[in-house]
């Protein structure tokens, strides 16, 4: 209780409250419903709200956690989580272009870089790959991890607090269409509320097929589904809630001769 008290210290007022309550630290009900009812009152928000934000001081507060005791296994580097995404693509033309828009929320005060890793299935030579940092943030390069992936570099425009909610806007711009795997998808490691994607086929269409990824494992992505399925407007878009760790989201299609 007094780790957990000491590391809540340094959220948003809000979440503060909202994470001691839920762990019963300064509200004793044996229900979370009741502890979420009696600080609802007190920070005037209802319980979904309350939910959803409990989530993100979980979040922040595992990150503090483990920045305080040890980094994590794997390529991930702790301190800050996306509360957002929304995946934007235009393959109407010869040079395909994606546009990520997210909303980063640091763990720790000072955060004033953030590393991102990128895997694409197929890909040529990369150094074509066109990495810009639209809004938020500026691009500063990348380091190779393997043949499909890098570990991407950007610069935020001031260090911010904890807690704090800061949009970053990149655009990708790829040579051509030959080079990646007609897949616009996100496959969430850490929670994430929402996902919404686009993508742009023109008219005449630019693919043949087009379908919806709804929680698939990440190796079926390319698997056509059953024809009721294929989506045939020109612009195909989905939004996802509740995602679930692993699996994979977004929008898939096959390119028309």
């Amino acid at each position: 209780m007094s780790l957990l008290t000491s590391e809540a210290s340094a959220l948003p007022d809000d979440l503060r409250e909202l994470i001691l309550a839920a762990f019963g630290i300064s509200e004793r009900r044996p229900l979370l419903h009741d502890r979420l009812l009696a600080v609802g009152q007190v920070l005037q928000r209802d319980e979904r709200t309350l939910r959803r934000r409990l989530v993100e001081a979980d979040d922040l507060l595992a990150d503090r956690m483990v920045l305080r005791f040890g980094a994590r296994q794997g390529l991930a580097v702790p301190g800050w989580h996306w509360s957002s995404y929304r995946f934007e693509v235009d393959v109407t033309g010869d040079r395909p272009v994606f546009l990520s828009t997210r909303t980063l929320v640091p763990a720790l005060d000072g955060l004033n870089e953030f590393e991102e890793i990128v895997a694409i299935p197929q890909v040529g030579d990369s150094a074509s790959l066109q990495v810009e940092g639209v809004t938020g943030c500026t691009y500063l390069g990348r380091d190779p991890l393997s043949g499909s992936s890098w570990r991407l570099l950007f610069a935020l425009p001031r260090a911010l607090s904890a807690g704090e909610q800061h949009e970053t806007v990149v655009r990708f711009t790829w040579p051509s269409r030959d080079w990646i795997q007609p897949v616009a998808a996100f496959v969430p490691m850490r929670r994430v509320e929402r996902f919404e994607v686009s993508v742009a086929f023109g008219q005449p269409r630019s693919c043949a097929n087009a379908w919806v990824l709804d929680g698939v494992l990440p190796t079926s992505f390319a698997d056509p589904p059953d024809s009721d399925e294929l989506v045939t407007t020109e612009t195909v878009r989905a939004t996802f809630d509740d995602l679930l760790l692993g699996h994979a989201y977004g929008i898939a299609w096959t390119w028309a001769d």
